[in-house]
């Protein structure tokens, strides 16, 4: 009788089942990833440099329906476009972005992510000056935003506030289903205006705020 053939083992195959593991336990072992793929933890590292190569696969393989954001005619379309599409990658994996946040990329998908980004930017006007701090900025939220899709709805209780404008506003309703999307539609707008406007050059000054909120050029 013949026996039936295991699976492939690739890394496309390693970066699915180490996302797999971080959504169910939030975290991956090089052994867990091998009884789950039906190998020795010793095949991994035919295919693998260790545990930092594999967050890289994940990022990669998060990333990879991202990148092809087409120009909308206009860069402020393009680049809203560009970040939900890279919220709701995020959003459908949020266990992982603590181990994205923890590792320096390398991976060919997420490095062409970030050229894309930065290319939008750049056509937007930024220059070498500002471009990194751009990119940073936009990184920053969109990894919040994917974060805060996790969050459940009744994550604020106005119950639990005492009297003041963050019970006002859970009273009001604001707290209501769909408050995730529209505070994204709104953090969305409120960056991309002020990119604009420091590309006007009435943006923010460039500086350092300390904790007590003193600017240092």
């Amino acid at each position: 009788m013949v026996r039936p053939l295991k699976p492939k083992l690739s890394r496309p195959a390693i970066a699915s089942a180490a996302i797999a593991a971080v959504d169910a336990d939030g975290d991956f072992t090089i052994e867990q990833l091998a009884s789950k793929l039906g190998v020795a933890a010793s095949s991994l590292y035919n295919h693998v440099s260790g545990r930092a190569d594999i967050v890289e696969l994940m990022r990669d393989e998060l990333f990879a329906d991202t990148t092809n954001v087409p120009d909308l005619g206009s860069w402020e379309l393009t680049l809203t476009a560009f970040v939900g599409r890279y919220r709701a990658a995020l959003g459908r994996h949020p266990r992982v972005i603590p181990l994205l946040i923890g590792n320096t990329l390398a991976g060919p998908t997420t490095t062409a992510f970030y050229q894309a980004l930065a290319t939008i930017l750049r056509h937007a006007g930024f220059d070498d000056a500002q471009l990194l701090d751009a990119v940073t900025t936009v990184d920053v939220f969109a990894l919040g935003a994917g974060l805060d899709l996790s969050t459940p709805e009744d994550m604020w209780r106005p119950e639990r506030f005492p009297p003041g404008p963050m019970q006002d506003a859970l009273m009001a309703g604001t707290a209501s289903p769909g408050r995730s999307d529209r505070a994204f539609d709104f953090g969305l707008a409120v960056m991309v205006a002020g990119l604009r406007e420091t590309l006007a050059g009435r943006g923010p000054q460039a500086g350092r705020w300390d904790e007590v909120g003193t600017r240092h050029q």
